[in-house]
């Protein structure tokens, strides 16, 4: 048996007691430790569950406000004047709450021009042997109402009340998709209403960016939500990007035409618009179509209204629509790519064609609304795209087709 002193047991208490408030201080060490973890994954989770609505939103102000101010694209072309008596007012809000209307066409009063075969050769461009796309630098006619004599001589006739062209009448059908300005004219003589697109100024030397109109070109990029072009002189500003699209367009339509003449579906009377049987410039069809948008109503005063469209038809593929024959119709369009670092088509558009389809789509709204409206118009049985890239990013003047889709 031992014995133990005061002192030496002074002095074991005192060692087990800082054992005991040091145990003690390490287990609240460790739970404040597990709280400052857990506090920081929920602040994490906080923000991580916020991340998705915060950025959403986020591009959605950038791509709506600040992008669109960044451009005068929003601008009036024509400043309203406090002497000029308002008649009426529309917004974008008001096309959202038009009553729908329910047109029956009357059917198909003059068809002009010509239908040109597919040159099938266009659907084998593929990313690994791309097919380059030759500069078009003939005439493309998008020409104005009263321009048009078939047109001229259907308003003598007086065959409808409304008249109009495919490129308008889906302009107006597609205003609410649209996020920049653009311009049309709508005129009445007596009875009759004509829309058309506003011109630009006859002398070209003096053409700038307020004096172009939107509906001649094509839009780029319009309704993204990142990287929407800026609106600079540099060839991937808003209006060179739209030149190029248009130009795109406009070489890829004459392109993919067949030389064969043996295909080409003449229509019941001659392109109106071609000057010269050796003129360079796009050979299409034009369908003058007239359908009935109101029915006469006496009892409220109503009388009936027809509205006149000029629809084009681009081409036909060959095959028979009806068995007979009558051939399938075909309206060609074009997406252009322009920036390695939004898109890549050459490594992904083998294996996923349709989500950069849709990417597009989703990216050009309104432009793809107007060419789907367009193609409804003139009644046409299919839509090609084709995906055209530059040869050389820092080149917009060489283009190759990497590949083409139907719908």
């Amino acid at each position: 048996m031992g014995f133990t002193t005061i002192e030496d047991a002074k002095v074991k208490q005192t060692k087990r007691n800082q054992n005991t408030w040091t145990a003690r201080g390490a287990a609240a060490g460790r739970g404040a430790q597990r709280g400052r973890g857990q506090q920081q994954r929920a602040v994490q989770g906080e923000l991580k569950a916020k991340s998705k609505k915060d950025i959403s939103r986020q591009n959605y102000y950038l791509s709506n406000q600040v992008k669109q101010l960044r451009c005068n694209l929003r601008d009036n072309a024509i400043d309203v004047k406090p002497e000029w008596e308002l008649i009426t007012e529309f917004t974008k809000q008001t096309f959202d709450r038009v009553p729908t209307l329910k047109p029956v066409l009357m059917g198909t009063v003059r068809e002009c021009g010509e239908i040109h075969l597919f040159d099938n050769s266009w659907d084998k461009a593929t990313p690994k042997k791309p097919k380059a796309l030759k500069v078009f630098e003939g005439k493309t006619f998008e020409e104005s109402l009263f321009d048009d004599p078939i047109m001229v001589e259907l308003i003598e006739q007086d065959k409808a009340d409304i008249f109009t062209t495919d490129v308008i009448a889906s302009a107006l059908m597609c205003a609410t998709k649209s996020n920049w300005s653009w311009d049309i004219e709508i005129k009445k003589f007596g009875d009759k209403i004509f829309i058309d697109k506003r011109s630009n100024d006859e002398d070209e030397e003096v053409i700038n960016k307020e004096n172009l109109n939107i509906l001649d070109f094509e839009t780029v990029n319009e309704s993204a939500l990142e990287n929407q072009p800026m609106d600079d002189q540099t060839m991937n500003g808003i209006w060179p990007l739209m030149k190029e699209a248009k130009a795109l367009n406009n070489s890829f339509l004459s392109a993919c035409q067949s030389p064969d003449v043996t295909q080409t579906v003449n229509l019941d009377e001659e392109n109106p618009f071609i000057e010269d049987e050796n003129q360079i410039a796009t050979r299409v069809g034009y369908k003058y179509k007239i359908w009935k948008i109101q029915e006469a109503d006496e009892a409220t005063g109503k009388k009936e209204m027809r509205i006149c469209i000029r629809c084009t038809v681009h081409c036909h593929n060959g095959r028979s629509a009806d068995g007979g024959e009558t051939r399938q119709t075909m309206n060609v369009y074009s997406f252009n790519e322009y920036n390695p670092a939004i898109t890549t088509w050459r490594n992904d558009i083998d294996t996923h064609l349709i989500p950069c389809m849709n990417t597009e789509i989703k990216n050009n709204s309104y432009k793809v609304s107007r060419w789907l409206c367009q193609s409804i118009l003139a009644d046409v049985d299919l839509m090609k795209f084709a995906f055209i890239s530059r040869k050389n990013m820092e080149d917009n003047k060489k283009h190759v087709v990497l590949t083409t889709h139907t719908v």
